[in-house]
């Protein structure tokens, strides 16, 4: 209904009551495909500032495998950029999707479904760096390793195909 101001606050208390459980992550999903229209720039700083002091107590707790909060980082990295097509900071949000992976791809495996997602986010930055045949390569990548391991029928593959679609139109331009 517009009231994005009042919707992440609810969903700040939400999420801050319900640390460390699992239902976090779905506050975070959830909070990102409700807030997805442009919000004032002071807003988004306020939200990020928040996201990243959660990301910051995550990381001193050690929880970076705890699916709850493996969504905080991607939450994070989605506000940082600009959400989808926001002015936001595209390189920094590129190097803590980046660290997300480095830290723990090998902990729960490159075929993880937030390891993905976290590629998938880099591959989207990449794209709003201007970098948009590289972009193209990686969702396709990513696209096809999700595929292969949830079905084609799985969000994040199908996010991926869109993508993929996306970012070759933009690379051919």
């Amino acid at each position: 209904m517009g009231e994005i101001r009042a919707a992440v606050a609810i969903w700040q208390q939400l999420t801050e009551e319900a640390l460390p459980d699992h239902g976090v992550r779905d506050y975070l999903l959830n909070i990102s495909s409700a807030v997805q229209e442009d919000a004032d720039p002071q807003f988004d700083t306020a939200v990020t500032r928040w996201l990243q002091d959660l990301a910051s107590r995550a990381f001193d707790e050690g929880n970076l495998t705890n699916d709850s909060f493996f969504a905080l980082f991607c939450n994070l990295v989605w506000w940082v950029g600009g959400r989808l097509d926001g002015g936001g900071d595209h390189q920094q949000a590129k190097s803590i999707a980046q660290a997300i992976v480095d830290q723990v791809a090998d902990i729960l495996s490159p075929d993880h479904d937030g390891v993905l997602w976290a590629r998938q986010i880099i591959a989207h930055q990449e794209g709003r760096l201007g970098n948009r045949a590289l972009a193209f390569a990686l969702n396709l990548e990513i696209a096809d390793i999700l595929a292969s391991v949830y079905g084609e029928d799985h969000p994040l593959t199908r996010d991926a195909r869109v993508d993929v679609t996306r970012w070759q139109s933009a690379a051919s331009e």
